[in-house]
């Protein structure tokens, strides 16, 4: 990995984390580009890389293989389609793009580039999300009934002004967690056919939700129960799935995942590799390295943050109708 050189583009919370499993993995972390020069000149000491204040200087000034972009969504179409135009493999942060338009352009560029473009949905990294999937594709559940997911952060003192900008975010809670917990449905569960919503806004003076609640059902009638809270204090990440012949339960903050199958009639703490949540951006980042190498094809595409952006949109669509919207091909 050392001979791969990474650029970043955004150097915030996210940026960092990036910077963090790049460093762990022995890329050749070449250089960081971010509006905010205090920022961006302390991460890029902190890794002992260069900086830049433009991106654009980042992309022609630097010889990469790949970069991360960590930027608010209203700008990933313009950092995305720049890197690929350069010749440059991709790892784009979620939510893939603030609008549908925007998010089509990029897998159109994709398709049209020889150059990878990943969307950096992590929860597919998690080890315990990971082992659930094998149990769903060896059957160990049985026909699957049902997933539960709630995500509640504490989001009252968050200072990234643009996650509750409606131009720049593309929403509020939904585009922000409910999003990973879109695609954790379709990686554990599949396609979505339908999508019923509710949202509401606690905090006062907020222009995007803050609260809500999905359901997502299946062609075949699986059900998904998703919810979105930014404002509880009591802070959770939590996703469950139920099939005819038992269970899985997965939590993080130390990372847990208990499983219940008619051998054992009980719930059972599966053993992990690793107990750290934190370790899902290291697998994420080793899978991308390899990506750029040619030694592993993508597992998360451009197709996928189209898809689980299209869920959202609807979403939104139901809470303003409050109708059960359907997913058309």
């Amino acid at each position: 990995m050392k001979d791969i050189r990474i650029g970043v583009i955004g150097a915030g919370t996210v940026g960092g984390w990036h910077l963090n499993s790049y460093r762990k993995a022995g890329a050749a972390i070449v250089a960081v580009s971010d509006p905010n020069e205090q920022l961006g000149r302390q991460r890029a000491a902190e890794y002992g890389c260069r900086y830049h204040a433009d991106y654009r200087a980042l992309l022609a000034d630097e010889q990469l293989d790949a970069v991360s972009i960590c930027t608010p969504p209203d700008l990933h179409k313009e950092h995305v389609l720049a890197a690929l135009n350069r010749g440059v493999h991709v790892l784009c942060e979620k939510p893939f793009a603030a609008s549908l338009k925007d998010a089509r352009a990029m897998v159109a560029a994709a398709n049209k580039s020889d150059r990878a473009l990943l969307v950096g949905f992590v929860h597919r990294f998690y080890e315990p999300a990971q082992r659930i999937r094998r149990m769903v594709t060896e059957e160990t559940l049985g026909p699957l009934i049902s997933f539960h997911n709630r995500f509640a952060v504490n989001n009252r003192k968050n200072h990234r002004a643009w996650v509750i900008d409606p131009h720049r975010a593309g929403g509020g809670t939904f585009m922000d967690t409910a999003m990973h917990s879109v695609d954790l449905f379709r990686y554990l569960v599949g396609e979505v056919a339908a999508v019923t919503a509710f949202h509401r806004t606690v905090a006062e003076g907020l222009p995007v939700e803050d609260t809500g609640i999905l359901v997502l059902r299946t062609k075949s009638g699986v059900l998904g129960v998703i919810e979105a809270d930014w404002m509880t204090p009591a802070v959770e990440y939590t996703f469950a799935l139920y099939g005819m012949d038992g269970g899985a339960r997965v939590g993080y903050e130390p990372a847990e995942l208990l499983s219940w199958t008619r051998a054992t009639e009980a719930w059972t703490p599966e053993q992990l590799e690793s107990y750290d949540a934190m370790a899902r951006f290291d697998r994420e980042i080793q899978h991308f390295l390899g990506c750029v190498s040619g030694a592993e094809q993508p597992a998360v595409t451009a197709d996928d943050g189209l898809q689980a952006l299209r869920i959202i949109q609807a979403a939104y669509r139901s809470a303003a109708t409050r109708t059960e919207v359907l997913l058309t091909a």
